[in-house]
């Protein structure tokens, strides 16, 4: 019987933690950590040079085109990281539907 894992991240963290629970139903529990580990450090590391911005960019992230959704769960977070400001998206919601009027 097929084992199912539904894997619905709202942070990071619960990015990093289903690459682990992949890598354990699989049989792959080293490289899975050894990858999230890996992930995680860059992800960091891209923070840390980042943090000393005094800039932060507007950025919106579209997850879907018709209708319009804004990217949520993790995806603001992982802006917010790289040293933007998402304009639109809730990091640790779920993504929504937003109108054109919304996005301009």
């Amino acid at each position: 019987m097929p084992q199912v894992l539904s894997l619905t991240p709202h942070c990071l963290a619960d990015v990093w933690n289903d690459i682990r629970r992949v890598g354990q139903a699989t049989g792959r529990c080293q490289e899975a950590e050894t990858l999230a580990a890996n992930l995680e450090q860059k992800v960091s590391a891209v923070a840390s040079v980042t943090a000393l911005s005094s800039s932060r960019p507007r950025v919106l992230c579209l997850e879907w085109l018709d209708p319009f959704y804004v990217g949520g769960h993790w995806v603001p977070e992982m802006v917010a990281k790289a040293g933007g400001e998402d304009v639109l998206g809730r990091a640790g919601h779920a993504s929504f539907r937003v109108t054109l009027e919304e996005i301009l």
